[in-house]
């Protein structure tokens, strides 16, 4: 993977591009902070990501978590990590619908990140970040 396009983040603004499409799916108020702040990062392959799971699995969904502000992912609510991905913008948390179960999505992003990034499987979805060695779990 290019060095570069492991640290190229997109930075957005809520008001003024939160409507704006990434992919044909999702626009950029969907990788919003959840406490309203703005500006919002977000790293290029996270919509395609998302994009991707949409496409093979059929089914809508909205992220439940990617940037975070460091006052909210260090809130109670949030039970952020220090080091969490999400803060960089580079990390988003794909929820399951009932129709996949979380094994099947992970599996399938297991596949298609291959040699890179971090994976976590959790009872709800799936956490996906982006780095540059694999790193998977079970939160």
């Amino acid at each position: 993977m290019d060095r570069s396009l492991m640290s190229a983040i997109w930075v957005f603004s809520r008001a003024k591009d939160g409507s704006r499409y990434l992919t044909p799916n999702f626009r950029v108020k969907e990788f919003a902070c959840q406490d309203g702040s703005d500006p919002i990062f977000i790293h290029p392959m996270l919509p395609l990501i998302c994009q991707a799971v949409r496409n093979y699995f059929s089914y809508p969904f909205t992220p439940t978590s990617a940037y975070r502000t460091l006052t909210h992912n260090r809130s109670e609510a949030v039970g952020g990590t220090a080091n969490s991905n999400h803060v960089y913008g580079m990390a988003v948390d794909i929820p399951v619908n009932g129709k996949q179960k979380p094994q099947e999505v992970y599996e399938f992003l297991d596949k298609l990140l291959g040699n890179f990034g971090e994976l976590g499987l959790y009872s709800w979805g799936v956490h996906v970040g982006i780095s540059e060695t694999k790193k998977r779990f079970r939160g």
